[in-house]
C-alpha cells in the first residue's frame, strides 16, 4: 500500500536504475524513511540512449547485450 501511494505521488520507490542515482533530499528525515529523488548520471544516460536507439532500430535484446558486453560496458552493480 505504501509503495502504491508513493507511486501515485510521483515518488521513487527505490532500486538502482542505470542512468540515474538516488540522492537524499536535505531536511527529509521527518519520517522513518529518508526521502530521495533521482538525479541524471550523464555517462550512464548515454548508454541507456544507445540501448534504446539500437532496440528501436530493430536490434534484439540479446544482440544488444552481447555487443555491450564485448565493448566492456557493465551494469550498475559491476556485472556484465
Amino acid at each position: 500500500m505504501g509503495m502504491k501511494q508513493r507511486a501515485l505521488e510521483g515518488k521513487w520507490n527505490g532500486g538502482a536504475v542505470l542512468g540515474y542515482k538516488s540522492v537524499e533530499i536535505e531536511g527529509s528525515n521527518h519520517r522513518k524513511r529518508t526521502e530521495t529523488h533521482l538525479e541524471l548520471v550523464e555517462n550512464e544516460a548515454a548508454v541507456v540512449k544507445m540501448i534504446f536507439e539500437k532496440y528501436a532500430g530493430g536490434q534484439g535484446f540479446k544482440s544488444i547485450t552481447n555487443e555491450l558486453n564485448h565493448q566492456g560496458y557493465k551494469t550498475k552493480t559491476g556485472g556484465l
